[in-house]
């Protein structure tokens, strides 16, 4: 994981800091340039999903808005079972 946001920090899309109230661990934040850029891959992605959909009915967008909201809140309402059984900083956690 450090080595992925090494390359993050390097490109100046994180920043990375010492935890204050722990110094075994650290606060990692985006920066303005990280957000940027995120925004930039959503454009573009927005961009070639409109170009997918452009010859489209209205009504077969409509239906496939429709299905992926319904995809979305039934995801939601799954959970993430992995995270549930987060409790904590990693370090914290017994091993099984």
């Amino acid at each position: 994981m450090s080595r992925h946001l090494t390359v993050l920090e390097r490109a100046g899309q994180i920043s990375v800091e010492a935890d204050p109230a722990d110094s075994r661990t650290f606060l990692v934040r985006q920066t303005e340039a990280g957000r940027a850029e995120i925004d930039a891959t959503v454009q573009a992605g927005t961009a070639v999903f409109m170009e997918v959909i452009a010859d489209w009915p209205d009504k077969d967008v409509e239906i496939a808005r429709e299905l992926i909201t319904r995809l979305n809140q039934s995801w939601a309402l799954r959970g993430d079972p992995v995270a549930s059984e987060r409790q904590g900083p990693r370090w914290r956690r017994t091993r099984s």
